[in-house]
């Protein structure tokens, strides 16, 4: 069981976990009770965190046998024998769970387990996913951006604007300059069987392209959020947005940086990168739930 739980990933948890807090904290529509924030916010950490990521990364380890270091995992133990209907079961109660939310949560639940299914999943039918170069990257970053933005947004009632949209695609942005590197460290003495994002690029290009997804990520933000009066008579909100603003432009500067010897420390470079990214997000997500609950 242990080996079954260690493949879910559970250091990926608190990741999605915020990712999606993102989009709860943008609804004008989400709880202002101590108990209702807590109570949505558990059921987004066991529905979206747990079962459903947690889910597609037992799905995915169980389908290419891992053994050798993954993402949040260096070490993963021994494939259990099935590892895989562990990782659908998980990702079914996915579904179920969500529709004590809402019936478009749960739809929006399904396109996810879709996607992770279709991510991948070894079949005769078609080519999966992640052995398609450019669409492997495109799945984690937009499930990760996009989709996890309009997840948490979902946990509300409230309207899905084009705005939130847009906010979706510029966090997306944003994980398509990080989360590459992940793919990094896998590579470090390893043969290349199939080709992927960052063998497409090559490891240099994908880390000076991360660096331009990080700007576009300010750009798009930067655009989208326009109240500079709020940021003027809110001294934390400004401290914020400073935060978020300075964490995003290090990362841009750090990538840069990376891709002049990207086979030293990958690991560990990783890390530094995904901490200060996320951090940035935590940041401009507590801006966002200052400035949605200011409307009211």
């Amino acid at each position: 069981m242990k080996s079954y739980l260690l493949h879910t990933r559970p250091q990926s948890f608190p990741v999605t976990f915020f990712a999606a807090i993102t989009g709860y904290a943008l609804s004008p529509a989400k709880a202002h009770t101590a108990t209702g924030i807590v109570t949505d916010l558990l059921l987004l950490l066991v529905i979206f965190s747990i079962l459903l990521w947690g889910g597609t990364n037992a799905f995915n380890s169980g389908q290419d046998g891992d053994d050798g270091p993954l993402t949040l995992l260096p070490s993963p133990p021994k494939v259990p024998a099935y590892l895989s209907a562990f990782g659908i079961a998980l990702m079914f109660a996915a579904i179920g769970l969500s529709f004590m939310v809402s019936t478009r949560l749960a739809m929006w639940t399904a396109v996810g387990v879709g996607l992770s299914i279709f991510y991948s999943w070894r079949n005769p039918f078609f080519k999966r996913g992640k052995d398609i170069a450019i669409v492997d990257m495109l799945i984690n970053s937009v499930g990760f951006g996009f989709c996890s933005i309009l997840f948490g947004y979902m946990m509300t009632p409230a309207l899905v604007t084009s705005s939130v949209m847009l906010i979706g695609l510029a966090f997306t942005f944003a994980y398509q300059g990080g989360m590459p590197t992940s793919q990094i460290f896998q590579l470090d003495g390893r043969t290349v069987i199939t080709q992927s994002y960052t063998t497409l690029l090559g490891v240099s290009g994908v880390l000076k392209a991360g660096a331009g997804f990080f700007i576009l990520h300010i750009l798009f933000l930067s655009i989208l959020f326009t109240d500079i009066v709020f940021l003027k008579t809110h001294p934390i909100g400004m401290a914020l947005w400073l935060t978020w603003l300075i964490l995003v432009l290090l990362s841009a500067v750090h990538s840069w940086w990376w891709s002049r010897d990207p086979f030293t420390e990958p690991y560990k470079r990783m890390n530094r990168q995904m901490i200060m990214m996320m951090t940035s997000q935590v940041a401009w997500t507590a801006l966002a739930w200052m400035y949605s609950s200011s409307l009211h």
